[in-house]
Formats: C-alpha cells, sequence, structure tokens
C-alpha cells in the first residue's frame, strides 16, 4: 500500500485535472490529502476510484512521490512553489551536477551545432542534463546527452498518456531508461499552452544553473531563465549574431548580467571543476560532410583539391568545411585550406 498521502493527492491530481496551482489553497485548509479528497470528492460527485488509478501508476511502473519523500530531489523542494508530488519513470538521484539546457524550438544550424558541442562536453565532465522534450534545443540537448551515455531529464508539460511532442515519445522512452522523465500532472492531464510555462519552474528548479542556447525575445526558455534567477541559481547564455532574431533573447539575458559562455571553460570556472584535455568522439556526420572529412588529414588540404575529388560544387564545399570548423573537426591554415583537427 502507498503512502496514504502520496494516494490521495494523486487522486485529487487527477480530479483537478491539470492545474496543480488550484491546490495549494484548498489543500492548505486540511490536515491531510485524505481529508481534502473526501471532502472535495464529496461536494463535486467525483466518482472515479483513487485504486484504480494508483493501481494504473504501479502496473505502468510510474511512480508518484510526495515533495516531503526523502527520494524528493532535493532542489526542487527548495523552490518556491514547488510540485506536491512528482509522477516520474526511470531514476531521480544521480551524484552529477544537474544543469538545465534550454532554447528555441525553432533552433538554427548555430544553435544545434552549439548545443551539440556543449551538451557533448558537459557530458564528459559529469553534468546531469535536465530540459523540457520540446522541439529544438531540447530535444538536441536529449538526445545528444544519450549518445554520448550522459544521463538526462526531461520535465513533461502533460501526463504521461500524451507525451508532447508525439515524435518524441520514443525519445521519452530512451531517456526513462537513461536518467528520467518527470511531470507534476496525472496520467490523462493534456499538454495544455498554459501549463508549459508554470512547468519550465522544475526545470530550473532541478538544476543549480541555466544554461539558455538560443532564444528570441519572447521565448519559453527565457521564462526558465526567469525562474532560476528566482530561485537564486545561475544564468548562463549563449552570445550570437546581433542580425538574427534566435540570438536577441540569450544577447539581452547577457546585458542583464547572466554569464557568457563561449566555451566550456567558462562553465566549469563557475563549479571549480580543472579544465582537462578532451577526447570526445566526433558527432554524426551527413553523408556529404563525411566524404569532405575523409579528404582531410592532419596535413593542409587546399579547397580546390577537395572539389577536385569530391566533385562537389565549391559552395558545397565551403558551407560543409565551415559546419565541421564549428563542430571542431577541422581548422583553416592559411586562406583555402584546411586540416583535422
Amino acid at each position: 500500500m502507498p503512502h496514504p498521502q502520496a494516494f490521495y493527492l494523486n487522486a485529487l491530481n487527477i480530479a483537478f485535472q491539470n492545474n496543480f496551482l488550484k491546490l495549494y489553497p484548498f489543500c492548505s485548509h486540511y490536515s491531510s490529502y485524505h481529508q481534502a479528497w473526501q471532502i472535495f470528492s464529496t461536494s463535486h460527485s467525483i466518482k472515479f476510484s483513487p485504486e484504480k488509478s494508483w493501481q494504473e501508476l504501479k502496473e505502468r511502473n510510474i511512480s508518484f512521490i510526495l515533495n516531503s519523500d526523502k527520494k524528493f530531489p532535493l532542489l526542487l523542494q527548495k523552490i518556491n512553489y514547488p510540485p506536491l508530488g512528482i509522477y516520474y519513470q526511470g531514476q531521480l538521484s544521480f551524484p552529477m551536477i544537474p544543469i538545465a539546457v534550454v532554447g528555441t524550438r525553432k533552433i538554427s544550424n548555430y544553435g544545434q551545432l552549439v548545443t551539440e558541442k556543449i551538451v557533448q562536453e558537459l557530458v564528459h565532465y559529469n553534468f546531469l542534463i535536465i530540459s523540457g522534450l520540446a522541439r529544438g534545443v531540447d530535444t538536441i540537448a536529449h538526445r545528444t546527452t544519450l549518445q554520448n551515455s550522459g544521463k538526462t531529464i526531461a520535465v513533461l508539460g502533460s501526463g504521461f498518456d500524451h507525451v508532447s511532442p508525439p515524435s518524441n515519445r520514443q525519445l521519452a522512452r530512451q531517456i526513462s531508461k537513461q536518467g528520467a522523465i518527470i511531470t507534476e500532472y496525472p496520467l490523462p492531464s493534456l499538454p495544455y499552452p498554459s501549463n508549459f510555462p508554470w512547468r519550465n519552474r522544475i526545470i530550473s528548479g532541478l538544476a543549480r544553473a541555466t544554461l539558455v542556447i538560443e532564444a528570441p525575445e519572447k521565448s519559453g526558455a527565457l521564462i526558465t531563465a526567469k525562474f532560476a534567477l528566482e530561485q537564486n541559481r545561475d544564468v548562463f547564455a549563449i552570445p550570437g549574431s546581433i542580425l538574427r532574431n534566435n540570438s536577441r533573447g540569450t544577447n539581452k539575458l547577457i546585458q542583464q548580467g547572466a554569464k557568457l559562455i563561449t566555451a566550456i571553460e567558462d562553465i566549469l570556472e563557475e563549479f571549480n571543476i580543472p579544465l582537462e584535455k578532451i577526447n570526445i568522439t566526433p558527432p554524426q556526420l551527413s553523408a556529404t560532410e563525411t566524404l569532405i572529412y575523409h579528404q582531410l588529414s592532419t596535413q593542409p588540404v587546399s579547397v580546390d583539391k577537395i572539389i577536385a575529388n569530391t566533385h562537389l560544387p565549391s559552395a558545397v564545399v565551403l558551407t560543409q568545411l565551415s559546419m565541421l570548423e564549428l563542430k571542431k573537426l577541422v581548422k583553416s591554415v592559411s586562406g583555402n585550406y584546411y586540416s583535422k583537427l
């Protein structure tokens, strides 16, 4: 039998269906969730079975704990308005440094490259990557962590029945095996737009710092950064071009005092972690990138020779070389020559 408080809070969550804020003032009037459930369910003629709902959690291997439980994440306990309880699949506790990595859903090539590079390096230094499973930066952060055998936590803005976006449901299953999926919403809760800004306080609340990769001025990632500041946590931001909309939010964060991040060293400095030489496996390359990469060696090779050997248009070769350079796999040497790093 579960802890009775958790048992009845789960029932209340389902009864309230999606708006946890309403639970705070309601539950504060009663000495226990059991008492609150009895009064609320009677006055509203609620007929569903708390026992059946709890059995479904058990059958689906989904855990539910109160914020007073010893397994509840300590950092999350300390925020304003912590969730009264959380549902989760996977493992909650890791001997790692938790950092939130967030950003725009409409990620640019620059944003993707930066996310892959920074997350790969964070995993190397034993950081736990926390994000929101959304398209764009969140997806790249989770996926890169998994590809590099790291640990990651995804925080949903819905119940487990409606993982959003649907295209990330397989990714969510992978995360639950290599980290955890967390939500404060009961199983049948839909991903209403209003859920996500409030969900962001959990993303920042689980982490010691929040890193914003790429974000326009009106971005959910900036809401996460705002919550982080309110929770007295660090905020980091990647700078970008003043000509690109996706960089306006991050550049503004830096103006307002967020720590400017240009390399992993900037993050390590904040956590007093010594820098070491990283031997990271190159990220997965496209077919065209692979073709060009194999034309290079540690000795400089001219762009003209690469074009001649690959039979690719010069514009394509130059673009792909720039992408490889951003991925820190090649370097430009004396003009139109490139070599492997």
